[in-house]
């Protein structure tokens, strides 16, 4: 059984591993990642951490961006990686005037989706447990400001990487790839040993492989997106998906 607990930062260095495994830039660190998930007391709930419940050891996690309009749309037109958005691009609580009416907004980026161990129908867990997230969010502005606030969820994107990336986000989950998406990335990979190396190059396909020979191509990386149209509903989303 999965118990599921938000992100803490005894989980930063496994986070760190599976990034540097893909992009190896030092980019990831402890810092970034406090500021992200711990700067803000709501926001750790969105790095979702999932423990065995016998052995109470990290299995899994699915750690959501939770950006604003601006943020998601620095990403989707390429104008900034995942890791060079700035404060000023996260979802936040922090306004001065607790009185007024507001309407709020969150775009739901999933920067990793990883299982450490077999898990059956993770996926499905995951977008249940993050629609709960979401209420619970929106409770608390609710509490916080005025009984009339909503919370709008625009969006949920994700960067896949991957070949299983690209399978589950859509093929799986039906999302939409963004077509106009400025950079085009190739996944490469070889075999060294008992290990698979892998190699993020950027560029056309064609010369992408002519220039690197000594590495076997996987896959292009998409950039997808699914909208939400309903306050605080996201697992509505995938109820007809193949999960």
């Amino acid at each position: 059984m999965l118990k599921l607990r938000q992100i803490e930062e005894r989980d930063f260095s496994t986070l760190i591993q599976l990034e540097e495994s893909i992009f190896p830039t030092g980019a990831c660190t402890n810092e970034i990642l406090s500021q992200i998930y711990l700067s803000q007391p709501y926001r750790a709930q969105f790095g979702m951490m999932y423990d065995d419940e016998k052995d109470k050891k990290l299995c899994a996690m699915c750690a959501f961006l939770p950006l604003n309009a601006i943020g998601y749309n620095k990403l989707k037109n390429g104008v900034c990686r995942e890791l060079e958005l700035d404060e000023y691009d996260y979802f936040t609580l922090d306004y001065p005037d607790k009185s007024q009416v507001r309407t709020f907004e969150i775009a739901l980026h999933v920067y990793h989706i990883d299982k450490l161990r077999p898990i059956p129908k993770l996926y499905q867990r995951v977008f249940e447990d993050v629609t709960v997230v979401v209420e619970n969010l929106t409770k608390l502005i609710k509490k916080l400001y005025h009984p009339s606030s909503t919370l709008n969820v625009l969006c949920f994107s994700a960067y896949a990487v991957t070949k299983e990336g690209v399978n589950l986000f859509e093929n799986i989950l039906g999302w939409t790839p963004n077509i106009h998406f400025p950079i085009t990335e190739h996944l490469m990979f070889k075999k060294d040993q008992e290990q698979t190396k892998w190699l993020l190059v950027e560029g056309p396909k064609d010369q992408v492989i002519s220039f690197n020979q000594e590495w076997s191509y996987s896959n292009q990386c998409k950039f997808l997106t699914t909208h939400c149209y309903e306050t605080g509903i996201a697992w509505g989303l995938f109820k007809k998906s193949k999960l």
